[in-house]
């Protein structure tokens, strides 16, 4: 038997012993407090997802530094506080963020819960980052929508070769620029978007943090086509992605209001944008 994975890289393996399996029995055992508390995750997970997700976004007092401190978002380091929580159940979490803005830039702070400080992606093609290793993102668009998803962008950031990276997603873009089109495809689709573009105009800073990793970033209002005011609701949700152990292809994918994010195999629909499924902030 020969087996063809890979990921950023092709292999052909032979599988050996599919000969030697065999069926073994065994139990499995619970008791009443593990099962009381598994119902008990089970009807969190269930009124979350039936509950629409809302956040209320501060303005600052003062332009944001991005230099990877994590100290000065207080809010986020404390348990205790309620911000955008990424998480199953209040057992299994794995990320917090916090966010705010003035009238140039939205700034958001990550707190990644992951075994290791500092994030590892391998991507050799910068469209594809959410592919090879670790990310955060933000995915944001008018509300109430408009027709197509017009407006609607997802911003990609992660370190590659211990540089940050940022990359812009727009489906639907009017007035891009003929070369910023990429096609996400598969053997049995292809999703166009209008514009797939590195925006080194975002600011982005990351540290170690016990238990994981700190990312913070500062994105333009105009690369989003937003203008900020008070009182102003956007669709939006926020996701952390994880590399393997060895930090060369996503495996996991979780998000703080779509919770249809388990695919991991498939580029068009990872790539793909469902504001239907995004949550609301409002900017105070």
């Amino acid at each position: 038997f020969y087996l063809t994975i890979g990921g950023t890289d092709a292999k052909v393996l032979e599988v050996k012993g599919l000969d030697t399996i065999k069926r073994f029995a065994g139990k499995f055992t619970y008791t009443q407090e593990q099962y009381a508390q598994a119902q008990k995750q089970l009807q969190e997970k269930a009124a979350q997802s039936g509950q629409a997700k809302v956040y209320q976004v501060a303005k600052a007092k003062a332009p944001v530094a991005i230099d990877g401190k994590a100290e000065k978002w207080t809010d986020l380091m404390d348990d205790t506080k309620t911000l955008v929580e990424i998480q199953e159940s209040k057992q299994k979490k794995y990320g917090r963020v916090q966010a705010t803005y003035d009238n140039d830039n939205l700034y958001l702070a990550y707190r990644v819960f992951a075994p290791r400080s500092q994030m590892k992606n391998v991507g050799q093609d910068y469209r594809l980052l959410f592919k090879s290793g670790d990310v955060v993102d933000i995915m944001v668009g008018p509300e109430p929508q408009k027709a197509k998803g017009e407006g609607n962008s997802r911003m990609v950031m992660t370190f590659k070769d211990g540089k940050p990276i940022a990359v812009l997603n727009q489906k639907f873009a009017p007035g891009a620029a003929k070369g910023e089109g990429f096609g996400f495809a598969s053997p049995a689709r292809t999703i166009p978007f209008d514009r797939v573009v590195q925006a080194p105009e975002v600011k982005i800073a990351s540290s170690g943090i016990n238990g994981g990793y700190f990312v913070e970033a500062a994105i333009p209002w105009k690369l989003l086509g937003i203008s900020p005011k008070s009182g102003l609701k956007l669709k939006a949700d926020f996701g952390t992605l994880f590399a393997d152990d060895g930090g060369t292809m996503t495996v996991s994918r979780q998000y703080w209001s779509n919770k249809e994010t388990n695919l991991v195999n498939d580029i068009p629909g990872e790539a793909d944008l469902a504001p239907d499924k995004w949550g609301v902030i409002t900017l105070e």
